[in-house]
């Protein structure tokens, strides 16, 4: 393709990410992310035969201006960088599957320090797995991010890390394959993690310590060793509309409350949910599908199955309705008598996910 037509192109994609919006419906009121960043500036060019058109990813962001973008053909791909991204840019490449940037197992793949910075279309992978704490596909240390499109995988690390870090929206990402886990967050509030593809990872999403107002939705989260886990003080989060399936656990709460958990289906795991210890309390679980877990439920704490009369429902169940009479409601085990949800499903909720 003539290289002038290619720059028209790739202008006409890259106005095309402003006008399409990410956030599934679900019902629930999500915080709108404020941005900033302006498409309308300068693009510098990576990759390509197109004159003055830079070799190296870095290279165009240090020479790049907040709001400007930086968009990286597929031509001379592989990448092999560690990229930082210390200005407000939209950094977008080609093509998802074609358009690769290799770590080559040193440090993170790109690291994000600039607040209002859009990376899509791009594989990032083969972070390092240093100690005591590992790199990332992506590490986030600023806020009000969108990282969209993109496939993020075989990484030593994880594949995607925020810390200290509110306000992203990470959308519409193949998250796979890497070795310590999917998406992890340390410190890190009011964030979107939407429609995104999360398999085989030791980890699917993992929230530690103190990630609070957080939002999982529409997400697909299969055949990790844990699906979704929220640890330590990690309250207020809601977990919406997932797949969640063949994890060895599905959703695993620990030390934290205030969580609602609900229209979800949550299938084929050892455990579907398990809340550990008294203090993972105050949750509030409703309106999902548990089908076919070696176990449904768990629960050491005090929370609450149903809401109203939507409760879940349980494949196990041997109870029944007759009219508005409820019989046998159905015993979360983990305590005798603290947790039950009283109003379970007859059928299976069509959740449409």
């Amino acid at each position: 393709m003539n290289n002038l037509i290619k720059k028209g192109v790739v202008v006409a994609i890259v106005l095309l990410f402003v006008s399409v919006s990410v956030i599934p419906s679900t019902g629930i009121n999500v915080l709108e992310q404020s941005s900033t960043v302006s498409f309308d500036d300068n693009i510098l060019y990576v990759g390509g035969n197109g004159t003055g058109n830079y070799t190296k990813i870095q290279d165009a962001i240090d020479d790049a201006f907040d709001g400007d973008t930086v968009f990286v053909y597929d031509d001379s791909s592989p990448y092999y960088e560690n990229v930082v991204v210390d200005k407000s840019i939209n950094l977008i490449g080609e093509d998802r599957d074609t358009t690769i940037i290799d770590g080559g197992e040193k440090d993170d793949v790109i690291f994000i320090s600039a607040d209002n910075v859009t990376i899509s279309g791009f594989t990032i992978q083969n972070c390092s797995l240093s100690s005591p704490v590992t790199d990332a596909g992506i590490e986030i240390d600023s806020n009000y991010n969108t990282i969209s499109g993109n496939t993020i995988s075989n990484n030593l690390g994880e594949g995607l890390r925020l810390h200290y870090s509110n306000n992203n929206i990470i959308s519409d990402n193949n998250i796979l394959n890497n070795l310590v886990a999917g998406i992890r967050a340390w410190y890190s509030n009011n964030n979107i993690f939407t429609q995104n593809i999360i398999l085989n990872n030791s980890v699917g999403i993992r929230f530690v310590t103190k990630c609070i107002k957080n939002n999982i939705l529409g997400n697909v989260i299969n055949l990790n060793g844990v699906g979704i886990v929220t640890l330590y003080s990690s309250n207020r989060n809601i977990i919406s509309n997932n797949t969640v399936s063949s994890n060895s656990q599905g959703i695993y709460i620990y030390n934290s409350t205030c969580n609602t958990i609900s229209k979800n289906n949550i299938s084929n795991s050892w455990r579907g949910i398990w809340l550990q210890k008294w203090y993972s309390s105050i949750n509030l679980i409703y309106h999902n599908n548990f089908f076919n877990n070696n176990q449904s439920a768990y629960d050491k704490g005090i929370n609450q199955w149903n809401k109203g009369n939507e409760g879940n429902y349980w494949d196990d169940w041997i109870g029944f309705r007759f009219n508005f009479l409820q019989f046998l409601p159905y015993h979360i085990p983990g305590t005798l008598i603290r947790n039950f949800d009283w109003r379970p499903a007859r059928e299976p909720y069509d959740l449409g996910v």
